[in-house]
């Protein structure tokens, strides 16, 4: 008597992989497996290191230990607490931003009215 793969009496003319389709092994189901399986990429022979994988980060901050910051692999150092950004000043960009459409528009003979009233 034979089963198909999950254990289950085979009945005749019906694959074992697929219980379902009546042909027998390999149906078309089965058929379709394999050619996704050839498709598919083939894995990896290798696996990457430590520092490979931060290497694909660009080494960015993951943390401190004893020494200051550091990245995931410890290549690349950084101060305590990661690198410090300027922090941006919006107030500051509006400000420039108004001033840069006034010139602007001076320049094109264009009236300028500030949408708050102001």
């Amino acid at each position: 008597m034979a089963f198909d793969i999950y254990g289950n009496k085979l009945r005749r003319g019906y694959c074992e992989v697929h219980p379902d389709v009546k042909s027998p092994y390999p149906c078309y189901y089965c058929l379709l497996d394999a050619e996704y399986e050839h498709e598919r990429e083939p894995e990896l022979e290798w696996e990457p290191t430590d520092e490979e994988i931060c290497a694909g980060t660009g080494h960015k901050y993951d943390g401190d230990d004893e020494e200051g910051g550091r990245c995931y692999c410890g290549k690349k150092r950084y101060p305590a607490g990661g690198p410090q950004f300027e922090k941006f000043d919006h107030a500051k960009q509006i400000d420039d931003s108004r001033r840069l459409v006034k010139k602007i528009m001076e320049n094109e003979n264009i009236e300028f009215e500030r949408m708050d009233g102001k």
